[in-house]
């Protein structure tokens, strides 16, 4: 039988690869919009809702509160690393969601405070162990190089899950009422459980001590003893606080202009979450292009700057046309910063334990949002709008000039095989 000549061989490599390509980002795709629908169902979906009651702003801002479980998901992120595999987290966690979501649908047609809230909080514990188990997947299946060639692709599927939920899970409960919102959301949320327990490849559990504390102690002697980590710490806790104020006021701003829960879905949701994905992939060009460390800054002031957009809307109540044009560019600009700052902490995730390493670096990005949007009602209801949205611009400014000072570890990142 004749050798195959070496154009062959490259022809079924190259054609190996591709497919693995594909593959890639088919599964990159899936796990991350498992990612984002629950935060949007628990930062987006049920603020919409509760402004659709006609609730505070202030109860509005303390329903936030339900971010705490982002805060402290490192705590378990241990047993996710050791205890297990990531995939069998996965999607026992999505399984989770979708029935604490299905009793959210039961309750939402006569609101109950308690019920709600305590669903609430379910959710968001079961999506933030969701998270871990879907960042180590993803650290665990890809090498370095390909990490960074999907992260366009990990943050365009999360927005195109919070779009789906801040776009049509909304709208649906403005035309035909959140019980139907939330039940849609858990049916969605199963489906994806079921099909990553199916189609997922197999991933090892870490292999190593079984002691919890010995992963956290190693993942955290690795993490902190990074060259420039205190700078890079002060950047995941101010890099989103100005954007976490405006995102957690945002629908009540919105309704404040007069658009209704249906609208808002249209244009904030729908709309302004495409604005974002196209931001978030124009970001990870102009990364391959320029590289991350030529990049981080102008991308971070950018997104600093496009907080002042709703200050102008604040202060001029302009027409529909303008208000939707705004939050298309602001969205886009926030997709930009978005898909920079994965690049970040991916890159701050190195050696064994890396789901471990991620939750640290995630939770710690996630303090600014939650006292931010805790914090939020009151500061919108005793400021009024114009000077809430340009408090949230100087918020922002401490993680603007904290990427200035950023030295990443490599001179070029590239991002595209």
């Amino acid at each position: 039988m004749p050798e195959p000549t070496s154009a062959e061989g490259d022809t079924t490599r190259s054609a190996e690869a591709s497919t693995g390509a594909k593959t890639d980002t088919a599964w990159a795709s899936s796990t991350y919009f498992a990612e984002g629908l629950p935060f949007s169902i628990v930062h987006k979906v049920s603020s919409e809702f509760l402004v659709h009651l006609g609730v505070s702003a202030q109860l509005v801002g303390l329903f936030q509160l339900a971010h705490v479980p982002w805060n402290l998901k490192f705590v378990w992120a241990p047993l996710v690393d050791r205890f297990g595999t990531t995939k069998r987290w996965m999607v026992a966690a999505q399984l989770a969601i979708a029935a604490c979501t299905l009793f959210l649908a039961a309750f939402a047609s006569t609101f109950v405070p308690w019920a709600f809230g305590t669903g609430l909080m379910l959710i968001a514990v079961f999506a933030a162990t969701n998270d871990i188990a879907v960042d180590g997947y993803f650290l665990r299946r890809l090498k370095k190089e390909r990490q960074d060639s999907l992260a366009g692709v990990r943050v365009g599927a999360y927005r195109v899950a919070l779009m789906v939920g801040s776009g049509g899970i909304v709208t649906l409960g403005g035309l035909y009422g959140f019980q139907v919102a939330f039940g849609a959301a858990g049916l969605i949320m199963g489906g994806l459980a079921l099909a990553h327990g199916v189609f997922l490849a197999k991933d090892r559990a870490e292999e190593g001590s079984s002691s919890v504390s010995g992963i956290v102690q190693r993942a955290a002697k690795s993490f902190f003893s990074q060259r420039g980590i205190g700078v890079a710490m002060v950047v995941l806790l101010t890099y989103r606080a100005g954007d976490a104020l405006m995102f957690a006021m945002n629908a009540k701003f919105l309704a404040e202009l007069g658009l209704s829960t249906a609208t808002r879905g249209v244009i904030n949701g729908t709309f302004g979450t495409v604005a974002s994905i196209g931001g978030s992939l124009t970001g990870a060009a102009i990364i391959a292009r320029v590289s991350f460390a030529r990049a981080f800054v102008p991308i971070t002031a950018a997104q600093s700057g496009a907080i002042l957009l709703y200050v102008l809307l604040a202060v001029t109540r302009p027409s529909l046309p303008f208000v939707a044009a705004v939050v298309l560019v602001e969205q886009f600009i926030a997709g930009v910063g978005i898909s920079a700052f994965f690049v970040f902490i991916t890159r701050l995730c190195q050696g064994e334990q890396k789901a471990t390493q991620y939750a640290f670096a995630s939770s710690l990005m996630s303090v600014a949002m939650l006292g931010a949007g805790a914090g939020s009602g009151f500061l919108f209801a005793s400021f009024g709008s114009a000077k809430f949205f340009f408090v949230a611009f100087l918020a922002s400014l401490p993680g603007m000039l904290a990427t200035a000072f950023y030295k990443p570890n490599e001179a070029r990142t590239v991002i595209g095989g």
